[in-house]
């Protein structure tokens, strides 16, 4: 399983076929574990360079990575001390269904120019007018903090993750990701997940697996398909309504921060966009 999985099954719909198992009469059947690891390891050479071709086609990953980038920014440094304890304090971000790395390029490429770290303004808004605090005699208050930032990755392909470790990831790590995550509780900050809900079977299940792995308001940028309407056939793929949506994230014990609906992919056999929804969500303390 990948970040970007959607994306290029729907690149490869045209002239690839799918695993036998993947649709029975007609009902629902979402692939298994080793049918998305077997499929995508044939892809995995040639996966970045489809996706690359134009980022255009496939945004959700730069979305929600900018989103996340935005919001760690301010995010609280004693939130930071408060996870397992690491020396020096560092903010720490998983890839779940990294693939080849796709959705943490816009970190690496953040970061590349501050040495690996992320400056947090904490103490007043991140967004502050100077200026006009002067001229209105007033004060932000507003400090900063340098934080290293490591970016961790899980996928199940192990060809996919060959080429993630072109990437300057701190680790990589094949595993199951429907299955209980390899990580100390409330080890992480932020967690991305693109076009990785399309082929989830328990999508309550892993949500709260996320909160399990995560700190106090920490951020989840995630993207959730749209349900198709009309399309006909069997379905092969996760779709859910607004309303649906909404009762799954109420039920997994997220909080939305921030909403939009954006491109998913084009459909090559339908002929039509699939449509995203990114979530920014945070986590709270308590769940009822």
């Amino acid at each position: 399983m990948n970040a970007d999985a959607a994306s290029y099954l729907a690149a490869a719909n045209g002239h690839s076929s799918k695993p036998d198992s993947a649709t029975t009469n007609g009902a629902p059947k979402l692939w298994s574990a080793s049918e998305i690891v077997a499929y995508y390891a044939e892809f995995a050479q040639s996966y970045d360079t489809d996706i690359e071709a134009d980022h255009r086609s496939y945004p959700a990953p730069f979305i929600i990575g900018s989103w996340i980038l935005e919001h760690l920014r301010k995010f609280p440094p004693e939130a930071i001390s408060d996870t397992q304890s690491v020396a020096g304090g560092e903010l720490r971000i998983l890839d779940l269904g990294c693939g080849t790395g796709q959705s943490s390029r816009v970190f690496f490429e953040s970061l590349k120019a501050t040495g690996g770290s992320l400056e947090i303004v904490h103490g007043g808004s991140a967004h502050v007018d100077h200026a006009q605090s002067k001229k209105n005699g007033t004060s932000d208050h507003a400090s900063s903090k340098t934080v290293p930032v490591k970016v961790h990755g899980i996928d199940a392909t192990p060809a996919m993750l060959d080429r993630a470790r072109a990437l300057p990831f701190a680790s990589l790590t094949c595993a199951n990701i429907e299955q209980p995550l390899p990580y100390p509780v409330h080890y992480f900050h932020a967690i991305v997940c693109v076009g990785v809900m399309d082929f989830i079977h328990d999508p309550v299940s892993l949500l709260h697996q996320l909160r399990n792995v995560t700190a106090d308001g920490a951020l989840l940028g995630l993207t959730m398909p749209e349900k198709q309407s009309g399309a006909g056939g069997e379905d092969e793929l996760n779709g859910w309504t607004r309303g649906q949506m909404d009762e799954l994230i109420r039920r997994g014990g997220w909080w939305v921060e921030r909403h939009e609906r954006v491109l998913g992919y084009v459909d090559s056999q339908l002929g039509k966009p699939v449509w995203y929804h990114a979530w920014l969500m945070v986590r709270k303390p308590h769940v009822e």
